[in-house]
């Protein structure tokens, strides 16, 4: 690789898979190498600030209005403000999709062809011709054969956006427990799962889970999710897929 192609690493995680929700999330930040270093200082002055001790995540959302999940979110919004990363979150309504024609694996093969398409068409496409990546899945089922397509992301990046370099570099799952930029993720991607599910406000006004999903989509600006942002994006991308039939990928009905 050219030595004055810059280094992007790329978090990604899925949720709302498991829960009998319509739509399942994707999604990812993007953070230049060059900055890993001093975001990972800020994450360990608020894990400190609040006695953090264990891993911070969307579902363990504390009654505390001060919470280590709050703070988390502020960070995340205030990173972005800053372009000092970026955040992508992929919805796709999953009855529109036929597990049987996804793998062997059923839905956990469609979790993870979401993740691929994920990858392909934002980190790879928006940095691959200037930036070598390093995809870090937060691991388990429907990430754990993702390393294995790394040649295919590749041969994708080349057909589908003209990228000649062969721009991942690595993709490696990770423990989200032992990885502060997964736990930086989860919260907000937790958060709009939640509202474009319409689960954040089936509880109770009360329930810490409202409270801290209004307020990071107060934070947001209240962006309707049920919208794409334009595509091309990059600091901050909405991306709601709309199946292409026909093409023995999704069936409907």
């Amino acid at each position: 690789m050219s030595a004055d192609r810059k280094k992007i690493y790329y978090f990604c995680d899925e949720t709302s898979h498991t829960a009998g929700d319509p739509f399942l999330a994707v999604g990812g930040i993007a953070i230049n190498s060059a900055a890993l270093a001093e975001i990972e200082a800020e994450i360990a002055s608020i894990r400190s600030k609040y006695s953090i001790s264990g891993e911070i995540k969307w579902s363990n959302t504390k009654n505390r209005r001060d919470s280590g999940q709050k703070a988390y979110a502020d960070l995340l919004r205030h990173l972005v403000d800053k372009e000092r990363l970026h955040f992508h979150v992929r919805f796709q309504e999953t009855a529109e999709y036929n597990h049987r024609l996804s793998g062997s694996r059923l839905k956990i093969d469609t979790v993870s062809k979401a993740h691929y398409q994920l990858l392909l068409h934002r980190p790879v496409e928006f940095y691959g011709k200037t930036c070598d990546l390093h995809i870090r899945p937060d691991n388990g089922n429907c990430t754990e054969l993702l390393g294995k397509f790394v040649d295919k992301l590749n041969s994708g990046a080349k057909k589908k956006h003209k990228i000649e370099v062969g721009c991942i570099r690595s993709l490696h799952p990770t423990d989200s427990a032992k990885s502060h930029f997964l736990q930086l993720l989860d919260v907000t991607l937790g958060a709009f799962a939640s509202v474009r599910n319409g689960r954040a406000y089936q509880q109770p006004e009360v329930s810490p889970k409202v409270q801290l999903a209004s307020h990071i989509l107060n934070i947001w600006d209240n962006p309707n999710l049920h919208v794409s942002t334009d595509k091309e994006a990059r600091r901050f991308n909405i991306w709601n897929v709309v199946p292409k039939y026909g093409k023995g990928i999704v069936t409907k009905g």
